[in-house]
């Protein structure tokens, strides 16, 4: 399977680097595939035109409104502008967030989370169906050993991708496991 990583300089996508094995996995950097920029999008996509899987992991979230960044609300947007401008679309769409059942302070940037969560969703069961879509709460990547336990496990679930049949999930690194999350 040839797997797509957006946001390929971020904590996670270094992790997915030295774990990866003998998966194919490019790593797109900003510098590549800046995805909030649709002509670095449309060059990037005429180099490469087709992923199995797709692994959006290039979201910018700020948190509070002082640091409010618009380019936050478009990053789902230009996913799917990705997703269309492939020769053709792939057979899984990843998306990371964080859990969204709370309302707390981090109100910004939940809503932000549910926003490009409902957009992903909403676009490939409606307007992509041939995409399967999967929703995955990777666990607080900032601390290093939940973001090696976590790796670990996306990298069994990209080997076995078929097995994932719904569409949240959650990794649960205390049960060392990813479990379906209906939220």
């Amino acid at each position: 399977m040839k797997i797509l990583f957006t946001g390929g300089d971020g904590q996670l996508a270094k992790e997915f680097k030295k774990q990866k094995g003998s998966i194919d996995i490019y790593f797109a950097s900003k510098s590549e595939c800046d995805i909030s920029d649709e002509k670095s999008i449309i060059n990037f996509t005429k180099e490469h035109g087709y992923f199995d899987i797709i692994i959006a992991g290039a979201i910018i979230y700020p948190g509070d409104l002082d640091r409010v960044n618009l380019n936050s609300l478009l990053t789902g947007i230009n996913h799917i502008f990705l997703v269309n401008n492939l020769i053709k679309p792939p057979k899984y769409f990843i998306h990371f967030t964080t859990s969204v059942k709370l309302i707390d302070e981090h109100f910004l940037y939940r809503s932000q989370k549910v926003y490009t969560e409902d957009l992903l969703e909403r676009y490939f069961k409606y307007e992509n169906k041939g995409v399967k879509f999967l929703n995955i709460m990777p666990n607080h990547v900032s601390d290093e050993s939940i973001r090696v336990q976590s790796t670990t496990l996306l990298m069994d679930l990209l080997t076995n991708i078929e097995k994932y049949t719904g569409t949240n999930y959650v990794v649960d690194t205390g049960r060392n496991t990813i479990r379906s999350d209906k939220w």
